[in-house]
């Protein structure tokens, strides 16, 4: 406080008057003890006339050490009447007094153990100076003429030391003035561009002028072409047409070029060579009958099939009659299946384009000519599916190390399937097709381990049985994408999975498993050894009467990814069942979770009218659900104390969080809370509600 306005009386008059000076600034615990002391009023001078007054108070709570050791705490007056406490080192034994601010006036020094919880009078011990010289920094009058070491030193100025090293020296300033350009011109005879280069030039050398508003125009050395250019919009750079700059022209170089004949329009001249099509007398060709491909005259005649005239041959005229529209098509039809073989990255390449089983190339190429379609009309190959299959493994085109497609044009195919290896079934487009319709059972279980079936963009439907069988006990693999698989029959499935083998699988991309009746079974169900990989898939009862969506036991693996489950799951036996980034609404059906192995929900969306979303005694194990009510629950004899639980089984279960500024006000009590939370805040972020 820099000023002479005293209070009247002065801070501590009252202790002056009654002969206790010594009371003036004293430091002592408070009438209840606890871990702050009381400073009674007081009054000092610093430099000049400057008073500093403090009307007495508390100070702030020390903090005690850690437990066996202990510490100096010292209580201080700064130069504006604040009180400000100066911590000590903690030490075991003999702690150390902290370094006292120049400008802080000390009072007090309080001692102060680890397992102290209030501060007494036998722990403070009075140090205030009995004569004190003034504790502010002098002004910068006060140290004229004084040649004291480090008094005032260049770093107490903030940026001075960095502004005089940015300085230019006096030898750079006299280099810029030589380098200064001169508006009045040059006294010299030769104005030099590039003074400093040296060796082979390398750089184009440019005089411009700025014209403000308008297109810069300027003149330019160019060493890469070694001619001089100007420009009139700053852009584009035209060489000099002057002798004196380049020579003669040519087809790519401006230049100087005589007409051999007067020209029509001399402003625009057009330069012609001696094997120019305008130039009067033009040759006559000689005789070349003799060089066509099928003899001849001079002049050709109209290529006859099988004859010897004209520019193409009677034999090669022949193969053109023969391409007809639908071999045209069937040919097309082919070709996309080498397109498809080339860019598919799943089969028969892996992702990173090497074969997953030996392939024939020339097989493949050779279905450009021998295609496998299927379709109505009576020209089509094959009327009907097996019927291509069949022929395929009759020619042996789906042999080891080649795979065989078969082209399903539109229509409804009513007939059962059984699949043979490394046989591939697809739409014309690959897409799924509205109007390509299988009707019956398709069945899937080969003989021999190790082979591969895909399908693309068809539908499957069923009305008295399963719709898809995945047998046998070898190892076998399924690729299908963009398929659909639909059960109308009231004890069967859409997609059923008995194989025994631990090294078969399915992979299945954008598919559709749904129960179109309103019957009594699940729409999947893998029974067998098999691990299922399911992304983007659709799996969705249209009846209440449904048993569930997915129903998983025997020792099985089905791992689903950015998919939708609609009415319940069954997780029985040794099965796993992993969900990642999916929406499950189980709707009245419960998830059980009865597997002896872990089942695994990951960025779960779980919306359920039912009394227990998931219930069961298997073991469960999620992270990141959100729910979309507020029934959702959990059966708590889920897990049977195996393995962490994240979630509660009830909604009231209290929660106080370690943070609670983290939390929009006010935070939540309950577990429940803090997931509604959490969902409302996900949800606001990705722009709709829950």
């Amino acid at each position: 406080m820099d000023n002479r306005n005293i209070n009247r009386p002065p801070r501590g008059d009252e202790f002056r008057k009654n002969f206790a000076i010594h009371q003036i600034g004293l430091v002592k615990a408070q009438d209840t003890p606890d871990l702050s002391v009381r400073i009674n009023p007081m009054m000092f001078p610093t430099y000049g006339n400057n008073w500093v007054q403090y009307s007495g108070g508390n100070s702030q709570p020390m903090t005690p050490p850690e437990p066996t050791y202990a510490k100096w705490v010292i209580v201080t007056i700064n130069g504006v009447g604040g009180i400000q406490l100066i911590d000590g080192t903690q030490a075991a034994n003999n702690p150390l007094f902290p370094t006292i601010p120049e400008e802080n006036l000390p009072l007090a020094a309080v001692f102060i153990q680890g397992d102290d919880t209030e501060v007494t009078n036998d722990m403070v011990y009075d140090i205030r100076p009995f004569l004190q010289v003034g504790t502010n920094l002098p002004r910068h009058k006060q140290v004229k003429e004084t040649d004291l070491d480090d008094l005032h030193p260049i770093n107490s100025i903030t940026g001075l030391s960095d502004a005089l090293n940015d300085r230019i020296t006096m030898e750079q300033f006299l280099n810029a003035l030589l380098n200064k350009a001169n508006v009045t011109g040059t006294t010299s005879e030769k104005f030099t561009l590039n003074e400093d280069e040296t060796g082979v030039p390398a750089s184009t050398v440019t005089i411009a002028v700025d014209r403000g508003d308008q297109p810069e125009v300027g003149i330019r050395w160019n060493e890469q072409t070694e001619i001089w250019e100007f420009t009139t919009d700053g852009t584009e750079w035209i060489p000099f047409s002057n002798a004196g700059f380049i020579g003669k022209a040519s087809n790519t170089v401006w230049g100087i070029s005589k007409l051999s004949v007067a020209a029509d329009d001399e402003d625009n001249p057009i330069v012609v060579g001696i094997n120019d099509p305008i130039l009067t007398s033009p040759k006559t060709p000689l005789a070349h009958a003799g060089t066509h491909a099928g003899g001849g005259t001079d002049v050709l005649a109209l290529a006859v099939a099988n004859g010897a005239s004209g520019a193409l041959s009677g034999a090669d005229k022949q193969k053109l009659n023969d391409i007809t529209d639908d071999r045209l098509f069937a040919d097309l039809i082919e070709k996309s299946s080498v397109l498809n073989h080339l860019t598919n990255t799943s089969d028969p390449h892996n992702s990173i384009g090497q074969h997953l089983i030996a392939i024939d190339h020339d097989q493949i190429f050779k279905n450009i000519l021998t295609p496998y379609v299927v379709g109505k009309e009576t020209t089509d190959a094959y009327s009907t599916i097996q019927n291509a299959i069949d022929a395929i493994v009759t020619n042996g085109d789906n042999d080891a190390g080649k795979v065989a497609t078969i082209f399903v044009k539109p229509g409804n195919y009513a007939e059962n399937l059984t699949l043979q290896p490394n046989i591939i079934i697809t739409t014309l487009s690959g897409n799924k097709e509205l109007d390509v319709i299988i009707s019956g059972t398709v069945t899937m279980g080969f003989s021999v381990a190790g082979n591969f079936a895909g399908l693309k963009g068809l539908i499957f439907t069923n009305v008295d049985n399963d719709t898809f069988k995945f047998e046998g006990s070898n190892k076998q693999r399924l690729d299908v994408e963009n398929c659909e698989f639909i059960v109308s029959t009231p004890t069967h499935r859409a997609f059923s999975i008995s194989n025994s083998s631990v090294l078969s699988e399915i992979n299945a991309v954008g598919c559709t498993f749904k129960s179109n009746g309103t019957h009594a079974a699940d729409i999947f169900a893998n029974n067998g050894s098999v691990t299922f990989k399911g992304q983007l898939c659709l799996f969705k009862a249209l009846s209440a009467n449904t048993l569930r969506s997915i129903r998983t036991s025997s020792n099985g693996k089905t791992i689903l990814d950015s998919s939708e489950i609609y009415s319940g799951i069954i997780c029985e036996g040794a099965s796993q069942l992993q969900i990642y980034h999916s929406r499950v609404s189980p709707l009245d059906k419960s998830i059980s979770m009865n597997s002896t192995e872990k089942c695994i929900f990951g960025g779960i969306m779980l919306d359920s009218i039912n009394l227990y979303a998931i219930d069961g005694t298997g073991k469960f194990y999620y992270n990141h659900i959100v729910y979309m009510n507020t029934t959702v629950e959990m059966s708590s004899t889920l897990n049977s104390s195996t393995g962490p639980i994240e979630l509660p089984s009830t909604n009231n279960i209290l929660y106080t969080p370690a943070n609670a500024g983290n939390w929009i006000a006010p935070p939540p009590t309950t577990i429940k809370e803090a997931i509604d939370k959490i969902a409302n805040a996900l949800a606001t972020h990705l722009g709709y509600g829950i």
